[in-house]
């Protein structure tokens, strides 16, 4: 799937293909400043409940790039 986020000053608006899995219960978001975003805990910012395929990340500082998987 392609995650697609909005470049701004701060926060980051992410929005992503959904799939049409029948037993979607949602998608976890993570983040890292290296381009191979481990899915730990630690990296996890949020987790989305349903089908919905968008998230506003807030906790940004500016000058830094970020690097987001969802899954």
């Amino acid at each position: 799937r392609t995650l697609t986020a909005t470049p701004v000053i701060a926060p980051a608006s992410l929005s992503w293909g959904g799939v049409t899995a029948l037993d979607l219960r949602g998608y976890n978001i993570y983040r890292s400043t290296s381009p191979s975003v481990a899915l730990t805990t630690a990296n996890r910012i949020a987790q989305t409940t349903g089908t919905g395929t968008t998230y506003l990340d807030t906790g940004l500082s500016n000058g830094t790039t970020y690097y987001y998987r969802v899954v």
